[in-house]
């Protein structure tokens, strides 16, 4: 009798033990989420406000490419787009569908964009790095003439200048 009390009494605790694992297990995951969200709200809040490629946009894209949540950034961003179909949500559901190779989504998120605000250059400047990369050179160099046209800061205007002078070279102009 003894022995099956205390068979009974250690499979009793063992099962508690790991009911607290498990709920130790459960609580910590939902802190690492919640933090994994503060970031990711973090950097969509510095995109939203300026959304242009660089170390912000791939730290952004690695945290959820790296967390295994790549698909899940995408449905975001393609739900923010249709509920506020803004530029800067626009130009970053561009630049995740480039990131993924999908050309065409790009290329009609950043004609949405161009839209939107004809007056940003980052829209057309993406759309002629898209016909540089199809070697579509006369639409590109269409592209970044009107980049150019909207005054872009010193650094983004240098490198347009860099891309429309090669695209020229290759026309043979």
């Amino acid at each position: 009798m003894r022995a099956t009390v205390f068979s009974v009494c250690a499979a009793a605790a063992s099962l508690l033990a790991i009911g607290v694992a498990c709920h130790a297990d459960a609580v910590a995951q939902q802190p690492a989420d919640a933090q994994f969200d503060r970031i990711a709200d973090r950097y969509w809040q510095i995109l939203h406000d300026n959304p242009r490629r660089g170390t912000a946009f791939e730290r952004w894209y690695a945290h959820y490419h790296d967390a295994g949540r790549g698909a899940e950034l995408v449905e975001l961003i393609e739900r923010r787009a249709q509920h506020n179909a803004d530029f800067a949500t626009q130009m970053l559901l561009g630049f995740v569908y480039e990131q993924l190779n999908r050309v065409d989504d790009a290329r009609a998120a950043y004609a949405a964009a161009e839209n939107i605000d004809g007056t940003q250059y980052i829209a057309p400047a993406s759309l002629g790095h898209i016909c540089i990369r199809e070697r579509q050179f006369s639409k590109a160099a269409e592209w970044l003439s009107r980049a150019l046209q909207r005054d872009p800061p010193p650094r983004d205007a240098l490198a347009l200048y860099e891309h429309l002078g090669r695209t020229r070279l290759r026309l043979g102009q």
